[in-house]
């Protein structure tokens, strides 16, 4: 195996195929004709064996002659090593055609000879280029009309087969249709592959390049949402510390000028300190959205029963005051995060708490059904319901159905709920009847 291995490098490196460009359908081909003498080589001197007994034995030295020519020219082609790749294929051309007349000259034309012509023509057509195609198939007719003509001259004769010219010609019309049928399909099979080959390249370049622009334009926003949380969280912080002061120096305003000022005054002073709030929670309400499905959490598994009723907790205040009962029974355990699990469900049961029928009993059921590759999880209440044309709007920042005096919030929940559902590769639907009550559908990827 050692020397295999050795004696195909030093062929290999004889050929110096690595100064050809590799992404071509040429580079396929002379890898073919380099693969094509290392074989060769060491199954001829094998098959030299028998021929050097068959020549001894029936005294036809010119014949043994002959093979030990071809497999010199072989060894000359594999392991000299100043010869051109062009040269190496022209040399093995000539010495195989050279085999090939010897072996008609000798045995006839029931003989191996017209076979090895037919099999020559067919590897050139693949080893060489388009434009050389029909070479083999005038050669193989030059040979062919060159018996013919010896024969009708009586110069080649056959001991044990008895043929004219014509005859020969009508046995030889044969190989030469068949190189010429080589010549003309060969070219346009390769051609074909070549195209495929050239076209599925350039697709790859084009997909690379795309990958490279997506992947920087990733980089980009990646660096773009740095910023941006940054910037949310600075802003936050600063925007924070004044509608304290503005909200401390109206309460103080208010104790101070309490029995000096009209009813105007302190409405006024209502109005100002319930807007200092409400912009204190849309500003806490854009962190949270800023930061929606980033999770420094490491995803583990969770038991939805268990989140479930640490949401209960949060909202037993709530939950206490509308009566309302939560209703779910051998939830999965998932992988994920944990505090986004946790933010999932404490707005999406908090809508459904804060959406209720007056005078109606809450009900909030929460199931959840396994897919191939995803949990999908459904929370349905019998709360007022959507009407279908707002299914879209209610998930976009900021977007409120009612007014701020009707219910309160931000119109923040329902766009976070799809920011993390969503960067966790799941999505979120509903489906919801105005007066009869919503269901909200999301999906965790397993």
């Amino acid at each position: 195996m050692i020397i295999w291995n050795i004696y195909k490098e030093k062929v290999k490196v004889n050929f110096q195929l690595n100064r050809y460009e590799k992404d071509g359908l040429s580079y396929w081909k002379n890898i073919l004709f380099a693969n094509t003498i290392i074989f060769l080589l060491p199954f001829a001197l094998i098959a030299l064996i028998p021929a050097f007994f068959y020549g001894i034995s029936n005294q036809m030295y010119l014949l043994l002659t002959v093979d030990l020519i071809s497999i010199a020219m072989i060894a000359i082609i594999g392991f000299v090593p100043l010869l051109t790749l062009q040269t190496r294929k022209v040399l093995f051309i000539i010495s195989a055609i050279f085999f090939s007349t010897s072996l008609l000259a000798f045995f006839g034309p029931m003989g191996p000879g017209l076979l090895f012509l037919l099999g020559i023509s067919f590897f050139c057509t693949i080893i060489f280029k388009n434009q050389y195609a029909y070479v083999p198939a005038w050669v193989n007719l030059g040979i062919c009309v060159l018996i013919a003509l010896l024969i009708s001259l009586n110069l080649l004769q056959w001991e044990t087969q008895d043929y004219s010219a014509l005859r020969w010609i009508a046995l030889s019309s044969n190989l030469v249709f068949l190189s010429f049928l080589c010549s003309a399909m060969v070219p346009i099979i390769f051609n074909g592959l070549e195209n495929s080959f050239l076209k599925e390249k350039k697709t790859s370049q084009e997909l690379d390049c795309q990958k490279a622009e997506l992947k920087k334009a990733m980089a980009e926003l990646e660096e773009k949402n740095q910023e941006l949380e940054s910037f949310a969280f600075t802003a936050s912080h600063d925007l924070q510390e004044p509608l304290r002061m503005v909200t401390s120096f109206m309460g103080q305003l208010q104790n101070k000028y309490k029995g000096q000022l009209d009813e105007k005054a302190h409405q006024y002073i209502h109005f100002a300190v319930d807007g200092a709030k409400r912009m204190r929670t849309i500003i806490l309400d854009l962190l949270d959205f800023s930061r929606a499905g980033k999770s420094n959490d490491e995803i583990v598994e969770i038991d939805l029963n268990k989140i479930i009723e640490e949401v209960h907790n949060l909202q037993r205040q709530m939950i206490k005051e509308t009566n309302a009962k939560i209703l779910y029974q051998n939830l999965p355990i998932i992988k994920g995060h944990k505090t986004q699990m946790v933010q999932i469900f404490q707005n999406l049961i908090g809508n459904a708490l804060k959406y209720k029928k007056e005078h109606v009993t809450p009900i909030i059921d929460i199931n959840c059904k396994e897919g191939k590759k995803e949990w999908i999880i459904s929370i349905r209440d019998n709360g007022i319901g959507i009407e279908e044309e707002y299914f879209e709007k209610i998930f976009i920042i900021f977007q409120r159905l009612h007014h701020k005096n009707e219910y309160s919030g931000t119109g923040m929940g329902l766009a976070i709920v799809k920011k993390i559902v969503e960067n966790n590769g799941g999505k979120i639907w509903l489906k919801s009847n105005f007066g009869e009550g919503s269901t909200f559908f999301f999906t965790i990827p397993k």
